[in-house]
């Protein structure tokens, strides 16, 4: 089953749309407006999404189970929902999601969230990654996560990777793990930081209140490449900077 609507409106409530697989995302809404509500969209071709919103499209998502959603140059916000097999965000979008499990852990291809160029609001969330990707990724975007647990995800990895100019505020989370480069991490109380965190190539790191309980080696965080960190308060049972 595929469902495309081109400028026009689709309302879906209490369905259950399974994809081919050999037809990418069953659901496609261009220049239009989709309402999806107690529904199930799954995808079965792989490489792609479930739901795919393009060119100035608008979406709601509440309480539906999806195999991942991609969103070209539109806004959607999901709302009490499972999201699996990743989130591609692109082209000026904006993408705000509330009390969401994003669960990436058995996903292949796409495997995570991937924000270039837009908006990406997480409020009240789980983000859960996979053992071989980052489970958020952002390129020259802004990021707002308030009371999210961004966990589980491989060894060695991060659960927030920011790059080319990306700036994340940040308050009140618990994340394995950020990685920064050109970018911009802000603190607003009460965030703790699990395994590691990272800032090259000029990256600031500002804020109130943070925990770090970093894996070995011994430090709280490693800055590097004319990185910068202003901190109101570090809780760390660890020597706070490792730089060069």
């Amino acid at each position: 089953m595929k469902e495309f609507v081109d400028r026009g409106n689709l309302i879906l409530e209490n369905v259950k749309i399974i994809g081919s697989a050999r037809t990418a995302s069953p659901v496609m809404v261009n220049s239009g407006k989709i309402i999806l509500n107690s529904s199930t969209v799954i995808n079965k071709a792989e490489q792609s999404y479930a739901v795919e919103l393009k060119n100035a499209s608008t979406g709601s998502v509440e309480n539906c189970n999806v195999d991942g959603l991609v969103v070209i140059g539109s806004k959607v916000e999901v709302y009490d929902s499972n999201v699996y097999k990743g989130v591609f965000v692109k082209e000026q979008s904006e993408f705000v999601g509330g009390n969401t499990n994003f669960d990436f852990a058995d996903a292949v291809d796409p495997r995570n969230i991937y924000c270039t160029d837009s908006a990406l609001t997480l409020k009240q969330s789980s983000v859960t990654g996979d053992k071989v990707d980052n489970p958020i990724r952002a390129f020259r975007s802004e990021l707002y996560l308030s009371e999210m647990s961004m966990m589980n995800v491989r060894d060695n990895g991060f659960a927030l990777e920011l790059n080319e100019g990306s700036i994340a505020n940040i308050s009140i989370c618990k994340i394995r793990g950020i990685f920064a480069k050109a970018s911009t991490v802000q603190i607003d109380g009460d965030v703790t930081v699990l395994n590691f965190l990272e800032l090259y190539d000029k990256s600031r790191l500002t804020g109130a209140d943070i925990r770090v309980n970093i894996a070995p080696p011994n430090y709280s965080m490693q800055v590097t490449e004319g990185s910068s960190v202003d901190l109101e308060k570090l809780n760390s049972r660890f020597s706070p900077i490792k730089s060069r």
